[in-house]
C-alpha cells in the first residue's frame, strides 16, 4: 500500500511537471520566434529625438572605462550624457574626465548629487539628474556603469518609442564572466533564465541599467516623485508604466555585456539582494519565481530519490527515471534554445558564449538550486548590502540607510548587529 501510494504520489507530481513543462516549452518558443522578428529587423534611424542618456557612477566597476567609452561612441546624431556621482571625490570621476577629454561629442557633464539620506543612492542620483530637465529634451534614456552596450544600442532603444502605446522600452544585461569559475557560470545562467522571461508579452520589467522613456511620459508618470524613498528605480518604473496602461518593449538589440567575476561569498550575496529587492517591490513576480523554482527542485529531488530506494527495494525504478529524464531534456532543450538565439544579440567571443550555453543546458539542476537556495535566503529578511552600502527595506517607499561602508561584508555584520 505504502509503495501503491508513493507511486501515484509521484505519478500525479510528474504529471504536474509535464503541464508546467510544457507551458514553459511554449512560452520559449514564442520568446524565440519573437527573438528571430527583431534580429531581422532594419534600424531605423530617421527619428533622431533629443536624447539625454543618464548614467549614475559609484566606485570603479570591472572594465568601467571599456564599459563608458561605448557610451561616448553610440550612433546616434542627437544626444547627450549626464553622469552622476554622489561625490567628486568618486574615483569614477577620474575616468570620466579621461575618456570625454578623448571625444568632442556628444557634449558631457558630470552632476554631483551629494550623499543620499533616505533612498538608494542609484535612485537619489537619478531624483537629481532629473529635478530640472532641459526643455529641449524628448527622450531619457538611462545607462548603468557595469554595462558595455554596442554602437547601435541607444538607436534601437529610442526607435521603439515611436509607437505611442510604449511606456518605455528596455533591454537586460548579459554577465560575461572573465573566467569560466562555477560561481561566474552559475550567475550568468541565473542570470540567462531571468534573461529568458522578458519578451513580446505584457508583463515584461524594465531593467535599469538599459532603458528609454519619453520626457513627456516621465513627466506625466511623475517619477521622481515616486521613486521617493525607494531603493529601486526600474521596479518602480515597471509598476506606474503598467498601470498607466502602457507597455515596457522588450528589445534584444539592447542586452548589453556585464563583465562579472564572482566568488561564492559574492554570488550568494548578488543572487539573494536581486531576489530581495523583487520581493520588496514585486512580489507576485517573487511569489511566482519561487513556487516555479521550488517546484522544478522537487520534481528533480523526488526522481532522484525515488530512483534509488525503487533500486533498492525492488520497484519499478524506470517510472523515476523516464521522469527525471524527461525533465532534464526539456528544461536542457529550453536552456539550449534561449542561449543560441540570445547569443545573436551580444557582443561576446562565441567559444566564450559557447561555453557558458554548454553548462546552462548540462548543469541546470545546479543552477536552478543555486536559484532557489537565493530565492529562500531573499524571504528572511530586508537588509541589503549594495556598493557598500548597508539598506534596510522597510517598504516600497521607505528605505533606510542603516551604514556606508567600502566594505559590504562590514556593512553587513554591522547591520546584524
Amino acid at each position: 500500500m505504502t509503495l501503491e501510494l508513493l507511486i501515484l504520489g509521484y505519478v500525479v507530481l510528474s504529471a504536474l511537471g509535464l503541464v508546467l513543462a510544457a507551458l514553459m516549452f511554449v512560452f520559449q518558443h514564442e520568446q524565440h520566434r519573437y527573438l528571430r522578428s527583431r534580429l531581422h529587423s532594419k534600424l531605423d534611424d530617421n527619428w533622431q529625438p533629443h536624447v539625454m542618456l543618464i548614467v549614475p557612477c559609484k566606485g570603479l566597476d570591472l572594465g568601467l572605462e571599456s564599459n563608458l567609452e561605448t557610451l561616448f561612441q553610440q550612433r546616434f546624431a542627437n544626444y547627450e550624457l549626464c553622469f552622476v556621482v554622489e561625490s567628486r571625490d568618486d574615483p569614477a570621476v577620474e575616468v570620466i574626465r579621461r575618456i570625454g577629454s578623448r571625444f568632442e561629442s556628444p557634449r558631457c557633464r558630470i552632476l554631483v548629487a551629494g550623499i543620499a539620506s533616505d533612498c538608494g543612492q542609484k535612485v537619489h542620483n537619478l531624483i537629481a539628474a532629473t529635478r530640472e530637465l532641459p526643455v529641449d529634451v524628448e527622450v531619457l534614456a538611462f545607462a548603468d556603469s557595469d554595462a558595455r552596450p554596442h554602437r547601435d544600442w541607444l538607436v534601437r532603444l529610442v526607435q521603439r518609442l515611436r509607437n505611442e502605446k510604449i511606456g518605455a522600452s528596455t533591454g537586460y544585461r548579459w554577465l560575461l564572466p572573465q573566467t569560466i569559475k562555477a560561481p561566474n557560470w552559475i550567475a550568468c545562467g541565473i542570470n540567462s533564465q531571468v534573461a529568458g522571461l522578458m519578451g513580446s508579452h505584457h508583463f515584461n520589467l524594465v531593467w535599469g541599467g538599459a532603458w528609454a522613456v519619453r520626457a513627456t511620459t516621465f513627466r506625466r508618470l511623475n517619477l521622481p516623485s515616486a521613486w521617493r524613498g525607494s531603493l529601486s528605480d526600474d521596479l518602480v518604473v515597471s509598476r506606474l508604466i503598467h498601470g498607466a496602461g502602457l507597455k515596457v518593449a522588450f528589445e534584444p538589440h539592447c542586452m548589453s555585456t556585464s563583465p562579472v567575476e564572482f566568488r561564492w561569498t559574492t554570488l550568494a550575496e548578488f543572487v539573494r539582494r536581486q531576489f530581495v529587492v523583487v520581493r520588496v517591490y514585486a512580489p507576485r513576480w517573487w511569489l511566482t519565481a519561487i513556487c516555479a523554482s521550488t517546484f522544478a527542485v522537487l520534481w528533480w529531488a523526488a526522481s532522484v530519490f525515488v530512483a534509488i530506494l525503487f533500486l533498492t527495494t525492488g520497484g519499478p525504478w524506470w517510472l523515476p527515471a523516464v521522469g527525471g529524464a524527461t525533465q532534464f531534456f526539456l528544461t536542457g532543450y529550453r536552456a539550449a534554445l534561449r542561449a543560441r538565439t540570445m547569443e545573436r544579440f551580444i557582443l561576446a567571443s562565441q567559444a566564450t558564449a559557447r561555453q557558458l550555453a554548454i553548462r546552462e543546458v548540462l548543469a541546470w539542476p545546479v543552477i536552478t538550486g543555486c536559484q532557489w537556495f537565493g530565492l529562500i535566503a531573499s524571504a528572511c529578511g530586508k537588509t541589503i548590502c549594495w556598493r557598500g552600502i548597508s539598506y534596510r527595506l522597510v517598504n516600497p517607499s521607505q528605505t533606510d540607510i542603516l551604514c556606508r561602508s567600502e566594505s559590504a561584508t562590514m556593512c553587513q555584520r554591522r547591520a546584524a548587529a
